[in-house]
């Protein structure tokens, strides 16, 4: 896993959670595939990248049902896995 291989897994994952839970338009995306083109886990290049973190994240996102997007609550390996 790199930093942009995490990036395009994390928009993957995110973008398909949205769409199951039909609330692509509540994002501001009219479809998946511009979800995906305008997520970005960083905006700028990690001084620390985490693997480990990276794999982490993906497995949770893909595992989160539509009330744990309604609760906002990213989950923190997401956070731990790029640090500017």
């Amino acid at each position: 896993m790199t930093p942009e291989r995490f990036d395009s897994q994390f928009a993957l994952a995110h973008c398909e959670l949205l769409t199951e839970c039909d609330v692509l338009d509540l994002y501001g995306y009219n479809t998946a595939r511009q979800c995906e083109a305008e997520t970005a886990v960083h905006e700028s290049e990690c001084d620390e990248f985490s693997k480990q973190d990276a794999m982490d994240c993906i497995d949770k996102i893909e595992s989160m049902t539509c009330v744990d997007l309604a609760s906002n609550t990213a989950p923190k390996a997401c956070e731990r896995a790029c640090s500017p």
